[in-house]
């Protein structure tokens, strides 16, 4: 997607000058990406692991409320099991990154 924008400055006297650029946006995420619809997360809520089923190697980061990453795995094609014994109850954010996706979900402990 392409397109044009215009910034217009004024300053005390009245006096402006106008910038205009063009701007291109390059979408790499795709909701039709076969690699995040295999991302399957279970149990949810859960108590000492769950499980993160992924189509693609990639990086998972466990995020709390302060938005601190508080543990970061690398995740392989297939089944990987991410142990949670180390963390207080609440509610996490689970960011998976690969290379042609990243996806969020909620997880409770």
């Amino acid at each position: 997607m392409t397109g044009d924008i215009s910034v217009v400055a004024y300053n005390g006297c009245g006096i402006s000058d106008t910038v205009s650029k063009t701007i291109t946006v390059t979408t790499y995420l795709s909701t039709n990406n076969n690699i995040a619809d295999n991302l399957i997360v279970y149990p949810n809520p859960a108590t000492n692991y769950f499980v993160v089923n992924v189509g693609d190697n990639s990086i998972l980061k466990i995020i709390d409320n302060s938005g601190k990453i508080v543990k970061k795995i690398n995740l392989t094609i297939g089944k990987n099991t991410v142990d949670t014994q180390g963390l207080a109850s609440g509610i996490y954010q689970i960011r998976i990154e690969g290379n042609k996706f990243l996806q969020c979900k909620l997880i409770i402990k």
